[in-house]
């Protein structure tokens, strides 16, 4: 119960902390999130890939579904 309190509070404190402050320069936030990033920016991320973080991915992927469906097949 106390964690969904926390939750709440914590939402709130942000939203009002984010209306009292200005809003930051595009200069300041640019690269920050994907929106703000440029063409040539998410090129240049794209070809920074190499066959080893596909594999890497791939096999996060793999392991987050195995105990998605390990956990939820033991606790039906």
């Amino acid at each position: 119960y106390y964690s969904g309190a926390l939750m709440i509070i914590s939402c709130v404190f942000v939203v009002v902390l984010s209306l009292m402050t200005d809003k930051p320069t595009d200069e300041k936030v640019k690269g920050l999130t994907y929106g703000s990033l440029t063409v040539e920016d998410k090129k240049a991320i794209r070809e920074s890939w190499n066959c080893w973080d596909v594999i890497a991915t791939v096999v996060v992927l793999g392991l987050v579904l195995a105990m998605y469906l390990y956990f939820s097949f033991w606790l039906g």
